[in-house]
Protein backbone atom coordinates (compact mmCIF):
# COMPACT_ATOMS: atom_id res chain seq x y z
CA UNK A 1 0.00 0.00 0.00
CA UNK A 2 1.53 3.74 -0.71
CA UNK A 3 0.31 7.20 0.56
CA UNK A 4 0.16 10.14 -1.45
CA UNK A 5 -0.01 13.59 -0.30
CA UNK A 6 -2.58 16.36 -1.66
CA UNK A 7 -3.47 19.40 -0.69
CA UNK A 8 -5.26 22.52 -2.45
CA UNK A 9 -3.70 25.85 -3.21
CA UNK A 10 -4.50 27.57 -0.41
CA UNK A 11 -2.33 25.68 1.31
CA UNK A 12 1.01 27.29 3.13
CA UNK A 13 3.96 24.84 1.57
CA UNK A 14 6.25 26.67 -0.51
CA UNK A 15 6.54 25.46 -3.95
CA UNK A 16 10.09 23.93 -3.74
CA UNK A 17 8.73 21.45 -0.68
CA UNK A 18 6.04 20.51 -3.01
CA UNK A 19 8.04 19.66 -5.38
CA UNK A 20 10.25 18.03 -3.36
CA UNK A 21 8.07 15.67 -1.74
CA UNK A 22 6.19 14.99 -5.17
CA UNK A 23 2.76 16.66 -3.72
CA UNK A 24 -0.10 17.23 -5.18
CA UNK A 25 -2.20 20.06 -5.81
CA UNK A 26 -5.63 20.53 -6.76
CA UNK A 27 -6.16 24.27 -7.50
CA UNK A 28 -9.38 26.09 -6.68
CA UNK A 29 -11.91 28.45 -8.71
CA UNK A 30 -12.30 31.93 -7.09
CA UNK A 31 -15.12 34.20 -7.70
CA UNK A 32 -14.28 37.84 -7.83
CA UNK A 33 -17.24 39.89 -8.62
CA UNK A 34 -18.30 37.59 -10.92
CA UNK A 35 -15.24 36.91 -12.41
CA UNK A 36 -13.73 33.28 -11.73
CA UNK A 37 -10.10 32.69 -11.53
CA UNK A 38 -8.03 29.55 -11.32
CA UNK A 39 -5.90 29.61 -8.18
CA UNK A 40 -2.80 27.95 -9.32
CA UNK A 41 0.22 28.66 -6.83
CA UNK A 42 1.54 30.20 -9.80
Amino acid sequence: MSIKLITDSACDLSIDFIRENNIDVASLMVNLNGEFILDDLG
